[in-house]
């Protein structure tokens, strides 16, 4: 079979590090489970053996960079950290190897997953394998690029022509890269989200989903919650990434005399399953992408309360319809907000308007529109 009649042949190269499932991890298991039957053929690639590797078991195609009989040898003598550094100056020098392979795999075009420090690592490799495979590259970001140093912002300008095109997850991404990186062919692709059937409606009843960390602020969330007055509960689904950490939080909402309000539950590989009614799900970040977690919780006709955070949650959330939004700095509104809905001054909109403004999102509709967007940039070379 020629390259022109067989399927389209989509590379992506992996992020650097995947230390636990999130929405870039949820969104990679949605698109690789679905894509052969949209006649692309998937090829997954990485420099480093994802650290969390669940979410690649519907991956059809998993190439690593080989390590050298050597380096394997030391992996299994060396301590863990004194490794990493070994096999960043292994990659640095025979990063190469990889891409020779996706070479031989004739791709169509390559899809990588980061714009900051990684791809600059990554960009004379990337440089070298376009000259020589003649394919388009995108960048798929899935993470505001606002934490990125003045430093790296321009060194990532200076060569972000590298790139044939942009897949954004939300506008607020595209506007990053349009305003800050001054790039005009950027397509905005969202995130799918499977269909769900709408959950009990129950307002007092509030979830937080995700992990537990210094951007997700869920300890100053906490904070807030102390402060409502009457009958309200937290169920938080999620974890530090160290059973330790973990221990040390759950002391944490002890000391806070919040124990009898707020339920750890820990990381739950289904966690839909474990939520059987709620009225409110919570998140406190300083920068998002396209938070995957609020699209879930809306198809499933579940408010939002959430920080107006770079990026995402203002592309989902019209405060006072479907949910609330409150500015990255002002965190004391998040008792404002919750107590005005726990004393019935500021109703919840229904569920089936909740889930209809998320529509867009279902994975039916996200799937023909990405697959029309990459395709639009297969060079014809037949």
């Amino acid at each position: 079979m020629s390259r022109a009649d067989r399927p389209l042949r989509v590379g992506i190269l992996l992020r650097n590090r995947h230390d636990g499932p999130g929405g870039l991890e949820k969104v990679l298991e949605i698109v690789a489970r679905a894509m052969p039957e949209k006649n692309v053929e998937l090829k997954f690639y990485a420099l480093y053996p994802p650290k969390y590797g669940d979410f690649t078991k519907e991956f059809g195609s998993l190439t690593y960079l080989p390590l050298s009989p050597s380096l394997s040898l030391l992996q299994k003598l060396m301590p863990a950290k004194l490794f990493r550094v070994l096999q960043k100056n292994y990659v640095k020098k025979h990063g190469m190897k990889l891409f020779r392979m996706m070479q031989a795999d004739q791709l169509d075009l390559l899809i990588t997953l980061d714009l900051s420090k990684q791809f600059l690592g990554n960009y004379e490799f990337l440089k070298t394998f376009k000259d020589e495979a003649n394919i388009p590259i995108l960048s798929w970001v899935h993470s505001s690029l606002s934490s990125n140093s003045p430093k790296i912002t321009q060194a990532v300008k200076d060569r972000i022509h590298l790139f044939d095109g942009h897949l954004a997850i939300s506008p607020g991404i595209a506007k990053e890269l349009e305003n800050d990186y001054g790039v005009k062919n950027v397509d905005v692709v969202f995130n799918p989200v499977n269909y769900a059937e709408l959950i009990e409606r129950d307002p007092r009843k509030f979830i937080y989903i995700g992990r537990i960390d210094a951007n997700k602020r869920v300890d100053s969330l906490l904070v807030q919650l102390q402060k409502l007055v009457g009958d309200w509960s937290l169920d938080i689904y999620g974890s530090t990434g160290k059973k330790k950490k973990d221990q040390a939080f759950i002391q944490k909402i002890v000391d806070m005399g919040l124990a009898d309000k707020v339920t750890f539950h820990g990381w739950k590989s289904d966690v839909w399953s474990e939520v059987k009614s709620a009225g409110v799900i919570l998140l406190n970040s300083k920068k998002e992408g396209m938070p995957l977690v609020l699209v879930e919780a809306m198809m499933r006709g579940i408010s939002v309360v959430s920080s107006d955070c770079p990026t995402g949650p203002a592309d989902l959330v019209s405060s006072g319809e479907n949910g609330w939004l409150y500015p990255v700095d002002e965190e004391v509104k998040i008792a404002v907000i919750l107590q005005n809905i726990l004393d019935e001054k500021w109703s919840l909109a229904s569920s089936r308007d909740i889930q209809k403004s998320v529509k867009l999102f279902r994975s039916d509709n996200y799937l023909n529109s990405f697959i029309k967007k990459i395709s639009g940039l297969r060079r014809n070379r037949f």
